[in-house]
């Protein structure tokens, strides 16, 4: 999905929903993200969900971002931080900064252009430099690259650990909720018990003393 300035497009609010599976797959998106529409999942479930964002940026393009755009992509890694997602970049068309990554691909890692990039992005968004993936676009090439696909498959094995991740910190999360419900749950009924008790100590007394009147 292409990300538009502040004024078009999806909101952060939107992609938010988005994020919480309240939109089903290839739905229609133009009138918005709201219950009702066309495509709207009310209750979601945990395979609705989305449980790894990366936003994909062309190297070229980094240094003459549009500044809402670049806001935009804050405001939805506010969003995604705020459901405990972790979001990731895709450095795409590492080949068109340097003549080193464009000869040879396996290269990448030795080049101070494509460092320089990944630092830049790091200045812009904050985000760590480990967090950024750079790859190599197939686009004249007519047979598969060993070196370009390792880059892709890099990539992708990082979104599988992130989401994985983020599954396993949701079930910890959910386990330490369930034992802490079940504490105060216990210590409802303790409290419940000991009221009980108070109660019929106090109309023991009362009896008690009626009876030596």
């Amino acid at each position: 999905m292409g990300l538009e300035d502040e004024n078009e497009g999806l909101s952060a609010v939107e992609i938010g929903k988005m994020l919480d599976g309240h939109v089903k797959e290839l739905a229609e998106l133009s009138h918005g993200v709201m219950p009702g529409n066309p495509g709207w999942i009310q209750n979601p479930t945990e395979d609705d969900r989305i449980h790894c964002v990366a936003f994909i940026i062309n190297a070229v393009n980094v240094s003459v971002m549009n500044p809402e755009v670049i806001q935009k992509i804050k405001d939805i890694r506010k969003e995604a931080n705020g459901r405990d997602l972790n979001p990731i970049i895709i450095l795409t068309r590492i080949d068109e900064l340097c003549i080193m990554t464009e000869k040879d691909t396996s290269k990448v890692f030795h080049s101070i252009e494509v460092r320089n990039k990944v630092k830049e992005l790091k200045e812009i968004f904050g985000i760590n430099q480990n967090q950024v993936y750079p790859v190599r676009n197939y686009s004249i090439e007519t047979e598969c690259e060993n070196e370009m696909d390792i880059l892709i498959l890099r990539a992708a094995r990082q979104i599988l650990r992130y989401s994985e991740d983020f599954l396993r910190d949701k079930m910890a999360r959910e386990a330490v909720e369930e034992k802490n419900l079940k504490r105060e749950m216990a210590e409802i009924k303790e409290k419940k018990k000991e009221r009980k008790q108070k109660q019929q100590t106090r109309r023991q007394e009362s009896s008690s003393e009626e009876e030596d009147k």
